[in-house]
């Protein structure tokens, strides 16, 4: 009998080793879903990870100017070359998610910048189960995107461009540009995103966005020659009407729709998608003074 109580007890202490064994590979295997996107998985379809956005702006730099015109100013003038661009906090995106089937499921939710991160009202839940997500993005939010696509669209998801072609083509900048928040608000910028692999609940998708406006740089006051006589200078005060340029510092700055004459003070120009044009002409214009 005593031995017969040996076995049983030797018995369920096994059992309650393989049991408590069990238990850590099933927690184990939980604990693992925060890292794998796949419905083959075998995670629950609840799990769900936190979504944080990772957004920077693409600069206006040198490979973005053009020199269509001669520049009277100095080619090694850093100043005249770049003008960078940053989120303070209050700007705001527009976040689009796309599921496996090419079905837009969140349209224009928006994201508000403030203290190094972006963050919205009703955050994106990211379930796992679900499979990934393909995000796009643009910048300024506004409450209605014209020509973006709507919950249950099937859009082209190639690229920002093929899935925001006709907002791009609907974007039009404001006349008026001469505040701070009319001249951000005209810089349509637009990304695709790329996801991280989720890691313990936390998903993080990053953005690189590319301005799809022209923007025009001037000056109050143009200088010109005579192309017969160098030496016969003038300067011409310029007027802004009806497109008004924001003033920084003795410079104007003006979003312009690509491919589109745009005439900012004394000249009328065309500059293309996410390039910048100086309008500091010395080329005998006007020929009479």
């Amino acid at each position: 009998m005593k031995i017969f109580k040996r076995l049983l007890t030797a018995y369920e202490d096994s059992l309650t080793a393989f049991n408590g064994l069990l238990i850590l590979a099933v927690y184990a295997m939980l604990s693992s879903c925060s890292a794998i996107d796949d419905d083959t998985s075998g995670c629950p379809d609840n799990q769900q990870a936190k979504l944080s956005l990772s957004v920077t702006p693409e600069q206006w730099g040198d490979g973005a100017l053009t020199r269509a015109s001669y520049s009277a100013f100095s080619e090694g003038s850093s100043g005249n070359k770049t003008f960078n661009v940053s989120f303070s906090s209050g700007d705001a995106i527009g976040l689009f998610a796309v599921d496996r089937t090419g079905t837009v499921i969140v349209a224009n939710q928006k994201y508000t910048y403030s203290g190094g991160s972006w963050t919205s009202e009703n955050p994106i839940e990211y379930v796992t189960g679900l499979g990934s997500y393909t995000f796009f993005t643009y910048y300024p939010w506004v409450a209605s995107l014209s020509g973006a696509p709507a919950v249950d669209d099937t859009p082209d998801i190639t690229s920002a461009d093929t899935f925001f072609g006709a907002a791009v083509t609907a974007w039009t900048p404001a006349t008026d540009q001469s505040t701070l928040a009319a001249f951000t608000g005209s810089d349509l910028m637009i990304a695709k995103g790329t996801n991280s692999t989720p890691y313990f609940h936390e998903v993080t998708v990053s953005f690189t966005l590319a301005h799809k406006m022209g923007l025009l740089i001037t000056k109050g006051t143009l200088s010109y020659y005579n192309i017969n006589d160098p030496s016969d200078t003038w300067t011409v005060d310029q007027t802004f009407s009806p497109n008004v340029p924001y003033a920084i510092s003795d410079k104007y700055y003006f979003f312009a729709k690509p491919n589109t004459a745009t005439t900012l003070g004394s000249k009328t120009v065309t500059v293309g998608s996410g390039q910048l044009e100086q309008l500091y002409f010395t080329d005998g214009e006007p020929s009479t003074h």
